[in-house]
């Protein structure tokens, strides 16, 4: 009978293992010990080093907001360390500025703070007790002066309607807004082709031609509106010449003839 041989379990030598270990668990830890000091000598350095103070406060993207204005605004120390910088608090002081709409804050290393804003972009103007500039929100946020004027002008609101319920005086803005947003690219009746948006609280808005022309929108969709002026110049209409126009009564618009002011004004 066959017996099984055994065979004598083989146990290595675990010095050279040992000593392996050791050696790893010694490198991790001056490894370690070395990333610390470096992150702290770095630390102090960044904390304590005059090159991560500002020197550069560079700003962009502003056309009617000067650079000095937002600079001022911004107050930002000669000397302020970079990290120091509130960045909220920057932006929030930037955008106080009237033609400012957004403002963003960025470090840039090692000692320099971008200013990026962007402006409001007028839309009309609002004729209240001043004339003010009204942004594609409709909101007024600057009053206008003499080189700001060449924007259509919207009339007619009334300054306590404003003050008292200045939900629905927004509502009227925007309602002048979207006449306008309407009549872009329109051939007969441009945006360059309007002086004045009156509002009526009876009749609703009535476009003003710089022509003399006046063409009464109503309350309904401008856009509908200006389809029936198209079907009157269709029909043979002669915008040149200057009539009142009501583009709101139903399927049918009416013409009716109004003096020309430019040979009014020619007369002796």
């Amino acid at each position: 009978m066959h017996s099984p041989s055994l065979h004598e379990p083989e146990f290595q030598d675990g010095t050279p293992d040992l000593w392996t270990r050791i050696c790893r668990v010694l490198g991790a830890g001056v490894a370690g010990g070395l990333f610390v000091t470096v992150v702290g000598l770095l630390s102090h350095q960044v904390a304590t080093g005059e090159h991560w103070e500002v020197d550069t406060v560079v700003v962009a993207g502003n056309l009617n907001a000067s650079e000095i204005s937002i600079r001022h605004l911004a107050d930002i120390s000669p000397g302020t360390h970079l990290f120091n910088v509130d960045l909220h608090g920057v932006a929030t002081h930037v955008e106080a500025h009237s033609w400012v709409s957004r403002v963003e804050v960025r470090r840039l290393l090692p000692s320099t703070v971008e200013i990026v804003v962007e402006e409001h972009t007028p839309r009309l103007l609002l004729a209240l007790e001043r004339l003010w500039l009204v942004d594609a929100s409709g909101r007024p946020f600057r009053q206008a002066r003499g080189e700001q004027l060449d924007y259509p002008i919207l009339t007619g609101l009334d300054p306590k309607l404003a003050s008292t319920r200045p939900d629905l005086a927004n509502a009227v803005v925007q309602g002048g807004i979207r006449v306008l947003d309407a009549a872009a690219g329109h051939p007969w009746i441009g945006p360059a082709t309007i002086s004045e948006l009156h509002f009526d609280d009876r009749l609703g808005f009535v476009v003003v031609g710089r022509g003399g022309s006046e063409y009464l929108v109503g309350f309904g969709s401008p856009a509908e509106a200006f389809a029936r002026l198209d079907r009157l110049v269709a029909a043979g209409l002669d915008t040149s010449v200057p009539q009142r126009i009501d583009l709101d009564a139903g399927a049918v618009a009416i013409a009716t003839p109004l003096p020309d002011l430019r040979t009014l004004t020619s007369r002796p």
